[in-house]
């Protein structure tokens, strides 16, 4: 058999290996300079410490209803022996919490209402999203488990995060 044929397919094979090897590399260098480009943007400045920590917060408790929960030291709050509202010093309403011997109401909420999974430190509970104004509330009611009776609370979606990290059914004494 004649080494020609063999040695010309062998440079070809070859030129193909250096061909593809070179293709590669662009690829390679094109991924490596939008890597190079993002590692140069400069993040943004973060917040001072000062104003991170700027929020301090006041502990609701009522020994009546048996709940407890953090709200900004900011918001006003009025309440009555069975209920807590919370208001921004502009007095909008951000939460109002109700205690009712009541059982819960079974009548089914109407089809356009929004349902929602409400995570607490101690249960979940599905809530209903209202909306009023120019504000999205979500009202969520759970039998209490130490004195029977209903809790109702309706928060806006900017203080949810807070309630339901530390809201918490407080034992009678």
């Amino acid at each position: 058999m004649k080494r020609g044929p063999i040695i010309f397919i062998l440079f070809l094979l070859s030129l193909l290996v250096f061909i593809l090897g070179v293709q590669y590399g662009k690829t390679v260098n094109i991924a490596d300079e939008a890597l190079r480009i993002l590692l140069s943007i400069t993040p943004s400045p973060s917040p001072a410490a000062s104003q991170q920590g700027a929020h301090t917060y006041k502990t609701y408790s009522n020994k009546l209803c048996g709940i407890s929960f953090l709200y900004p030291d900011s918001f006003l709050l009025q309440e009555s022996s069975s209920e807590a509202s919370l208001f921004t010093p502009g007095k909008q309403k951000n939460l109002t919490a109700s205690c009712s011997d009541n059982e819960l109401p079974t009548q089914s909420q109407p089809n356009n209402v929004a349902t929602r999974q409400v995570k607490l430190q101690q249960f979940s509970v599905v809530g209903h999203e209202l909306k009023e104004k120019n504000s999205v509330f979500v009202q969520f009611s759970r039998k209490h488990p130490y004195n029977n009776q209903i809790i109702t609370i309706t928060v806006t979606e900017g203080l949810l995060p807070l309630i339901e990290k530390t809201f918490e059914f407080t034992r009678p004494s």
